[in-house]
């Protein structure tokens, strides 16, 4: 009797592994070789026909087989970052659209909203540690942003990153300095990560910005 053996097949690759061990099995099961010679059985240990072959045509079929597996988790990861990424900006979107109804409502309430905002970031920011890895990785990635030639009238007056938030006070030598940070500052944010600037009024030149970890919303 030939060896049973039990194995999780992926794809396409079932029949092929599947016909493999049945060749295996029957060249097993049909007992002593045609080429030995009539009522002499092979000696225990002499090599099948076509044994090493079929080895390593098995081994290749092993070798793919692990490696459909590491590619399925490779997309798995691609997946699931894709999803938090729609995800974020979904919630900007949500977040935008219900600005823009507050501000029909009520002109006033979008400089209310942004001060709380403010007030709120603040407070999480002086109750959360630092993560010393996380922090000089968003020192690092704020500084080249702000290294930019088209921000060279902005100055990074301080940086304060904890474990989920940093705190960036800037101050800028024009409006259009200002404007310019403006149109680019969305880039601070990671890929799944939140950027706010308060700015508390038109000619205000000295403003901060708040810029969350990956996966993390603003307070």
């Amino acid at each position: 009797m030939g060896r049973r053996a039990h194995f999780l097949i992926f794809g396409t690759l079932a029949a092929a592994v599947a016909s493999v061990y049945a060749l295996s099995g029957d060249a097993r099961e049909d007992g002593p070789s045609a080429s030995a010679p009539p009522g002499k059985a092979r000696s225990p240990g002499a090599a099948e026909p076509g044994g090493g072959a079929l080895r390593a045509e098995v081994s290749a079929m092993r070798g793919a087989v692990q490696q459909l597996g590491r590619t399925n988790a490779s997309l798995q990861r691609d997946l699931d970052r894709a999803a938090a990424e729609r995800a974020a900006a979904d919630a900007a979107r949500e977040a935008a659209s219900e600005t823009a109804r507050v501000e029909a409502e009520d002109p006033t309430a979008p400089d209310r909203e942004a001060s709380e905002m403010a007030s709120r970031s603040d407070a999480k920011l002086r109750g959360e540690p630092v993560d010393k890895g996380w922090s000089r990785e968003k020192h690092e990635q704020i500084a080249a942003f702000f290294a930019r030639p088209p921000l060279t009238g902005t100055k990074l007056e301080a940086v304060d990153c904890r474990t989920t938030m940093c705190r960036v006070q800037l101050a800028h030598a024009s409006n259009d300095d200002r404007k310019r940070f403006i149109q680019s500052f969305s880039d601070l944010a990671g890929p799944t990560g939140m950027v706010f600037a308060h700015i508390e009024a038109a000619d205000d030149l000295e403003i901060e910005v708040y810029v969350t970890r990956d996966g993390v919303a603003l307070p």
